[in-house]
């Protein structure tokens, strides 16, 4: 509505004085909210205004209560705004009114309306220990001041009294022990009982004041000033300005232009001795946390994204067993498919041979491949060649490295390159004092004649590793091959396609 679209406009929010919200409210044919928008363009102050205004308004539907107030007064400079015209104390409250927004859009549906609602009907309040030693002057009422103190107190509001207006009283019930509530709108309609409790209502309520006037003049280090206005008739004699000039006229007090003033030099020793000499020391503020006048905090570095995550030998493990299942047209042989089947089984059992013979002392791996393969009944036939074919891999002179001790079999291996996070299993690795030397099994059926038929994603998955070994030990050239396992035959991979498919 309108009153509290012009609570925005005035506040530190919206920004406008009041001869400025005055000029846009005044003679308007329309709604406030329609009186801003069509002459924005007018003032700096409007055009601010309804920037700010339209911001949040196009995100209130989407956004929770916290992402909005979080927008308000970060991004849109809602914080620095209210800083700047209530001072620093106004932290704390925008910093419990932000932890209600958290706290009801983690419990609640994030209904803007709704938070609103229920923080109307929740009725909380902050109460905040003020500093004693601020160098600011606070306005409190005596309640607020109670144990608190301040080299100079000012009573400003001294010849007012309490309202005796009640009209609804409790009245005792002594036959059940219990009061119960009589209301009188008019003191001319009163009994006997209900006036006596309105005497005494009154005389309770002027304890009450007098106790807060003992507070309020017991709030003085040093000076307290006590002022009030006399208006059109002369202050009641039970108000707080005529009880003080009546203590005053029993005290040594000289008039100065009607001013009453009575000193009272200390006699007790201070609480604390005052700090002589010494020097003040002043912390220079952080970059981020803005600057005088407009406190406006820098933006946070904008937040990395999380690197994507790519295992690259998840594709290619499941390459074979894929092959296995019938084909698009659905009209795979079960011959073709127990040939696959065959050419996997061999393939494993290749795999396993070249991970756990270099374990063994060579006299006894050729012995320990067949009885291995022997086992398999659809490899029996072909154990020996398939035995053969594994050893000469592994007496290979160029491939010594990677089955000498100390190199490694089934390698996690994991790492981040670029913005890509990178995990795997290496089949086999060494390093050497001159070179590391990676070779990875494949359980194609037919495998490339060249390094040049090798398929795209073996050659990405060779990549990746050795773009993180490369990380890992810079000054060391990564030497890679594949291992085709239906041949048992090596192939290295040149440097120029292993580039091609960096992963960065």
């Amino acid at each position: 509505d309108d009153l509290a679209f012009g609570q925005f406009l005035a506040s530190p929010l919206g920004g406008l004085s009041d001869e400025s919200l005055m000029n846009l409210a005044l003679n308007r044919r329309a709604s406030l909210v329609a009186a801003l928008y069509a002459r924005a363009t007018e003032r700096p102050d409007w055009t601010a205004a309804k920037t700010f205004f339209e911001a949040l308004r196009a995100q209130a539907d989407f956004l929770s209560p916290f992402a909005l107030l979080s927008e308000a007064l970060g991004p849109l400079g809602g914080r620095a705004k209210l800083l700047r015209r209530l001072g620093a104390e106004a932290a704390e409250p925008i910093d419990e009114f932000l932890a209600e927004a958290l706290q009801f859009t983690q419990s609640e549906p994030g209904a803007l309306q709704n938070f609103v609602f229920q923080l109307r009907q929740s009725g909380a309040s902050i109460k905040r220990e003020s500093e004693a030693g601020s160098d600011e002057v606070r306005i409190m009422t005596v309640h607020g001041a109670k144990g608190l103190q301040a080299p100079i107190v000012i009573l400003p509001d001294t010849t007012a009294l309490p309202k005796a207006d009640k009209k609804l009283f409790w009245l005792d019930v002594p036959q059940q022990g219990v009061q119960t509530p009589v209301f009188c709108p008019r003191s001319g309609l009163r009994a006997n009982a209900v006036a006596q409790a309105a005497v005494a209502d009154t005389a309770a309520a002027r304890e009450e004041y007098n106790r807060l006037l003992y507070v309020a003049l017991t709030r003085a280090e040093d000076e307290i000033l006590v002022c009030g206005a006399e208006g059109g008739r002369k202050p009641a004699e039970t108000c707080w300005y005529e009880t003080v000039r009546l203590g005053f006229a029993r005290l040594p007090a000289r008039d100065e232009d009607g001013i009453l003033i009575h000193e009272a030099p200390q006699t007790a020793a201070p609480d604390r001795e005052t700090a002589t000499g010494s020097t003040s020391t002043s912390t220079t503020l952080p970059g981020w946390a803005g600057s005088a006048s407009n406190w406006q905090a820098t933006p946070p570095h904008k937040e990395m994204t999380k690197p994507e995550r790519i295992v690259p030998s998840r594709g290619t493990e499941d390459g074979s067993r894929r092959a296995l299942a019938a084909s698009p047209l659905g009209v795979e042989r079960a011959a073709s498919r127990a040939s696959r089947a065959a050419a996997l089984e061999k393939g494993l059992a290749v795999h396993a041979l070249l991970q756990h013979l270099p374990d063994l002392p060579p006299q006894a791996r050729r012995d320990a491949a067949r009885r291995y393969l022997t086992a398999q009944p659809a490899l029996a036939a072909s154990a020996a060649a398939i035995a053969a074919s594994v050893l000469a891999i592994l007496e290979s002179p160029d491939l010594a490295p990677l089955f000498a001790p100390g190199a490694q079999a089934e390698l996690p291996l994991a790492g981040v390159v670029g913005d890509v996070e990178i995990g795997g299993l290496v089949d086999r690795l060494a390093v050497t004092e001159t070179e590391i030397l990676l070779a990875d099994y494949k359980t194609d059926r037919a495998p490339p004649a060249s390094p040049e038929g090798i398929p795209p994603k073996y050659i990405s998955q060779l990549a990746a590793y050795r773009a993180i070994l490369q990380q890992i030990n810079p000054n060391r050239p990564v030497r890679c091959l594949l291992v085709w396992t239906e041949t048992a035959t090596p192939m290295p991979v040149p440097a120029p396609l292993l580039d091609a498919a960096a992963p960065a």
